[in-house]
């Protein structure tokens, strides 16, 4: 599952904005479910999370069309506590055996999150709650996009969440492209995977991440 999110900071406890996810096969770039949430801002700051101004200055210097989608019109937006609730719905059929892929992995949930606890300890009054995602299954695709770039050195993020989510997607299909064509035993095809890309093949594998060269596939 591929996520991204737009934010009003940098760091947790800030506005989010937007949230995508999109399910995906990483060595094809084949999609499935699609998925994108704008959330209430007066919500956000109602329950006390914050804009910082130099992210909101950041926004004000970007292209049109990433303001137009960041400035949704109140009728596409839904909810926090429906937010939460649909969010949490979305992985329950997968249980723990898919992996959440992000560009910078702990900054995308480590925004979410704070929402999770809004929710479940100021609107449900419980004491705890579970992620609703695998935490020990989480994989980084900015080894991904810093060779995608290489590659194709006129892409640039649209700052969009379902538009980023998307060419993050192509990203890592790509580069599993160029691996799977590479003629190499299965050691080295790991190294690759390892020191090339900075990968471990083992987490890979174990979610469902077909590699060339092995023989254990899972899928998600």
């Amino acid at each position: 599952m591929m996520i991204d999110t737009e934010t009003l900071g940098l760091t947790p406890g800030s506005v989010v904005r937007t949230v995508s996810l999109v399910e995906f096969e990483p060595h094809t770039g084949k999609t499935g479910r699609k998925q994108t949430w704008v959330i209430n801002l007066q919500d956000s700051i109602k329950a006390g999370f914050r804009i910082e101004a130099g992210t909101l200055k950041w926004w004000m210097m970007k292209s049109e069309e990433a303001r137009k989608a960041f400035v949704s019109s109140p009728e596409n937006e839904i909810s926090l506590v429906s937010f939460v609730s649909e969010f949490e719905q979305w992985f329950k059929q997968y249980g723990d055996k898919v992996a959440l892929w992000g560009l910078q992995i702990d900054f995308d949930p480590a925004m979410i999150r704070p929402y999770l606890a809004y929710y479940h300890m100021f609107i449900m009054r419980e004491d705890s709650y579970n992620l609703p995602w695998n935490r020990k299954c989480m994989v980084d695709v900015r080894p991904f996009m810093e060779a995608y770039r290489c590659i194709h050195p006129e892409q640039q993020a649209v700052h969009t969440s379902m538009d980023d989510c998307m060419m993050q997607i192509d990203a890592v299909a790509e580069i599993f492209r160029s691996l799977e064509k590479a003629v190499v035993p299965d050691d080295k095809q790991n190294n690759l995977l390892q020191h090339v890309i900075g990968l471990p093949i083992n987490l890979l594998q174990f979610n469902g991440i077909a590699v060339a060269g092995t023989e254990s596939e899972i899928n998600l």
